[in-house]
C-alpha cells in the first residue's frame, strides 16, 4: 500500500481508476490526510492512486503527452530541472516542481503536447494502468523537498 508513503512525504492521494484515468471518489480536490486514509482502507484492493496538484499538496506537474525524450529534454531545459521525473504507464512523462502558484494549463502552446497541472489531479507511482505502470524514473518520494 502506497497510501502511507505518500502520507510520510506530506501528500494526500486518492483511489483512481486508471483505465479511465478518473478519480474513484468524490470531493477529492478538498482532501486532505484524514480522508485519504479513509479512502486507502476502503479502497484497498485499488491498483491506482492520484493526487491533487497545486496548493494543497505543493506540487506542479509538467504533463508531458507524448513518449517523446526529445521533447522531455527540450522541457527541462525550458522549464528547468527537476529531481523527480516519472514514466506514466503509457509511455509519456510527468516531472514534478515545487507548487509556486502556477494554474492548471493545459496546451499552454497550442502545438506543443504538454500541460501545466498547478491545478488538477496527477496519476501517482506505482499505478497501473492497462499493460503499464506509472513508475519513478528519476528520483523517489524522498526527493520532494529538493523541488524547485
Amino acid at each position: 500500500m502506497w497510501q502511507p508513503l505518500y502520507e510520510e512525504a506530506g501528500i494526500a492521494t486518492f483511489p483512481v481508476d486508471a483505465e479511465r484515468k478518473s478519480p474513484s471518489v468524490g470531493n477529492y480536490l478538498r482532501a486532505g490526510m484524514h480522508a485519504s486514509r479513509e479512502w486507502a482502507k476502503k479502497f484497498s484492493d485499488a491498483n491506482a492512486l492520484g493526487f491533487n496538484c497545486g496548493k494543497r499538496n505543493g506540487l506542479t506537474v509538467l504533463d508531458i503527452d507524448a513518449a517523446d525524450e526529445n521533447l522531455l529534454a527540450d522541457s527541462l531545459n525550458k522549464f528547468g530541472p527537476s529531481p523527480i521525473i516519472i514514466k506514466t504507464a503509457s509511455g509519456k512523462f510527468h516531472v514534478w516542481y515545487s507548487h509556486n502558484g502556477e494554474g492548471r494549463k493545459i496546451r499552454p502552446e497550442k502545438h506543443v503536447p504538454i500541460d501545466i497541472l498547478g491545478g488538477g489531479y496527477a496519476v501517482a507511482p506505482p499505478s497501473a494502468a492497462g499493460s503499464g505502470q506509472y513508475r519513478f524514473i528519476e528520483g523517489s518520494l524522498n526527493d520532494l523537498g529538493r523541488l524547485r
